[in-house]
């Protein structure tokens, strides 16, 4: 059986100091048919970045772009790609060598072929010292979209897609400077794909001084407060997290999650849909079902929780 081909896409700017390692990594794969797209996003380095990615010669395949921003190079890199299944690798991160291949195998295993594969990564420094070791995860597959809004658990290197998926889904959106990952991911999940997770480790991903800035926190703030409003807004609790769930007590839990993390907007999204099956819970307790005292006492948490974010919620909203 002939081995389907992955694509595997690093997109980078000015990113001189770890390209190498991450494209001898994606090199270094066990798994026989893979091809390497390194796609400079208008870097202005000096000529840096192209520099390393070309003495690695005709064992990649090498594009640039004007500078748009990391969504517009995975787009340009998946549109160049031959390979039936696409994986994304970060200038700044490492593939372990078996990576592309345990998930292939996985996915064969699978009688949905409109299956994401992803798993855990590691983080490393910028010398490549080991931080904390990714751990196993474990939930059902109906609950993956409140895991990811929940938890913001999954790596975007650490994938396997389909590359049908995106023409299907449509690409990542270059409207979108820190999100357009998760933004991708709930796209396909919306449009039929389901994440099948495979329990090893697959990447090391760096942490590292150049990758954080006051700047770059404010739009994240911004964008994922946007992001998550429109799912609570657009999504069904069913495809949040599958039937047969108390869906009040779910909306609340993200409401608590979105009120921490500084989200006003997604916050009051997710309370006003809590707030909808309130009409019931006098009758509930009247009949004397459980759901209900659940459903308040969830409410009663959430009301004294909330209490000492108004500050924090305030300052939010002005970024």
């Amino acid at each position: 059986m002939v081995s389907p081909l992955v694509s595997i896409i690093i997109p980078v700017f000015n990113g001189g100091d770890f390209l190498r390692e991450a494209v001898e990594s994606a090199l270094a794969q066990t798994f026989p048919s893979v091809e390497i797209l390194v796609v400079n996003d208008g870097s202005n380095d000096g000529g840096e970045t192209r520099e390393v990615a070309r003495r690695f010669g005709e064992q990649i395949r090498y594009l640039e772009k004007p500078n748009g921003g990391v969504a517009t190079a995975l787009n340009a890199g998946i549109d160049a790609a031959r390979g039936q299944f696409i994986s994304w690798l970060s200038h700044d991160d490492v593939y372990l060598p078996e990576k592309t291949e345990r998930q292939v195998e996985f996915f064969k295993t699978l009688a949905d072929d409109r299956s994401v594969i992803f798993s855990h990564e590691n983080l490393i420094d910028a010398q490549g010292n080991l931080i904390a070791r990714g751990k196993s995860l474990s939930f059902p597959i109906g609950e993956f979209v409140f895991r990811l809004i929940r938890d913001r658990f999954l790596g975007g290197c650490s994938l396997l897609i389909p590359r049908k998926a995106f023409f299907e889904c449509g690409g990542f959106n270059p409207a979108l400077q820190t999100v357009q990952d998760c933004e991708m991911w709930l796209r396909m999940a919306r449009g039929g794909y389901s994440f099948h997770y495979l329990p090893v480790c697959s990447n090391h991903s760096r942490i590292h001084s150049g990758q954080d800035s006051n700047r770059k926190r404010a739009i994240l703030f911004r964008e994922k407060d946007r992001l998550f409003s429109w799912v609570i807004e657009n999504f069904t609790p069913e495809e949040m997290w599958g039937p047969g769930k108390d869906d009040s007590a779910r909306y609340v839990e993200l409401a608590l999650v979105f009120a921490r993390s500084c989200l006003p907007h997604a916050t009051r999204r997710a309370l006003r849909k809590s707030l909808i099956g309130l009409g019931g819970v006098r009758k509930e307790a009247r009949r004397g079902q459980v759901g209900g005292a659940i459903l308040v006492a969830e409410l009663k948490r959430l009301v004294a929780g909330i209490r000492g974010w108004g500050k924090t919620l305030v300052n939010a909203c002005d970024l």
